[in-house]
């Protein structure tokens, strides 16, 4: 865990931001937790680097990945969540993905009422 916090401080925002998602796919517990937050927390800037995370990540790592997308909430994962839900492999991968849009449309209605 200190080595993901060590992150922070050295490197550029994309070596930074790979890290993340590293740990985010291929960690779980605290570790993958504390990187997701990061990630969130850096918001629609963390949305390419996560697609890109995809590729490597197994079915688990592609539903934190969706769960991380989703907490962000920007449109720009919208077209990411749907590709998910229509192709992936996984059948899980897919309904995490619906499930993650529809929380996002929940969340966009709320917000322009």
């Amino acid at each position: 865990m200190a080595g993901l916090l060590a992150v922070g401080c050295v490197g550029n925002d994309d070596n930074r931001l790979e890290v993340l998602v590293d740990a985010l796919v291929a960690e779980s517990g605290s570790l993958a937790t504390q990187a997701e937050n990061a990630l969130v927390a850096r918001g629609r800037e963390s949305i390419v680097v996560l697609e890109t995370g995809l590729y490597r990540a197994t079915p688990d790592g592609r539903r934190r990945i969706i769960r991380t997308l989703a907490r962000i909430g920007h449109a720009d994962a919208r077209p990411i969540l749907a590709h998910l839900h229509r192709y992936d492999s996984d059948e899980d991968v897919r309904e995490a993905a619906a499930r993650a849009m529809k929380r996002m449309n929940t969340d966009r209605n709320r917000e322009s009422n």
